[in-house]
């Protein structure tokens, strides 16, 4: 985070509220790609407004102010990577830098040398409260957890949470870089709370492990011609919606959500673009 991303205010807040890092993180774990994501891209794509609906009934709206620098993450609802992610997918600072929000919401800057192509759509966050094993879980099925108190954890070695901190290379340095720390795991913690990235309704199956799956029998052998609800996603599946969904088997992803949280909830509102 440089100077000139620093003075755009949404941009250091999100900074500092592990948005960037538990994106960047996950994306380079599911797809290799190594991105800095854009956060004023998520900023600029944010609803115009909200209808919060509670067992069916409206119950009020919240507008939004126009997106620029100068607001606040003022919602508890982490609005950026629940929803406008899912819908907008994010791109990575090479076509839209962190320094201002764009006006312009489908292309690069004017002199990117990058193709708008924006990745992670579908994707959201879910939330989760479990033990030791629980953080473990997420990590290895998401690949990244953004854990309360802690940050963004990436994996753990021996008996020590791999964490990657923000951090200065002096006080006066305005710049953050992100670093690996190790932190010991306390095996007698049991209610940690922590976020991840999910993409709940698509999956890559592994038919070598899930052989029996709708998405490896005959019918579908041959699926590009086919919707991923008539024939699922499997690995080396090069349809669109399948490039960059995670990889496991039908039983992996339903082990996760019966044993990462007991159990990962999603928050649900009405967002209006």
């Amino acid at each position: 985070m440089n100077m000139s991303e620093k003075r755009c205010d949404i941009v250091a807040e999100l900074y500092e509220e592990d948005v960037y890092g538990l994106l960047g993180y996950t994306i380079k774990a599911i797809t290799g790609i190594d991105i800095a994501p854009s956060l004023t891209f998520l900023v600029a794509n944010q609803p115009s407004r909200i209808n919060v609906i509670y067992k069916g009934n409206p119950q009020h709206v919240e507008y939004y102010p126009i997106a620029s620098c100068f607001m606040h993450d003022e919602l508890e609802e982490n609005i950026y990577t629940d929803y406008v992610l899912k819908h907008s997918g994010v791109v990575g600072t090479g076509c839209v830098p962190n320094n201002d929000v764009p006006q312009d919401k489908r292309n690069c800057v004017s002199g990117s040398t990058e193709f708008f192509r924006p990745i992670f759509k579908g994707y959201t966050a879910a939330f989760f409260k479990g033990d030791v094993n629980a953080v473990k879980d997420a990590v290895v099925r998401f690949g990244a957890v953004n854990l309360d108190d802690f940050g963004v954890i990436i994996g753990w070695e021996n008996n020590y949470w791999v964490i990657a901190t923000p951090v200065r290379a002096h006080d006066d340095d305005p710049r953050f870089n992100y670093v690996l720390k190790d932190y010991i795991i306390k095996m007698s913690e049991k209610n940690f709370e922590g976020e991840v990235l999910i993409n709940a309704g698509i999956i890559k199956v592994d038919c070598a492990k899930d052989p029996y799956s709708q998405a490896c029998s005959s019918e579908c052998a041959i699926p590009s011609d086919k919707s991923i609800q008539e024939c699922p996603c499997v690995i080396g599946d090069l349809r669109g919606e399948c490039l960059f969904a995670p990889v496991g088997s039908c039983g992996a992803i339903r082990v996760a959500f019966r044993v990462v949280a007991a159990v990962l909830v999603i928050p649900l509102m009405v967002l209006l673009w």
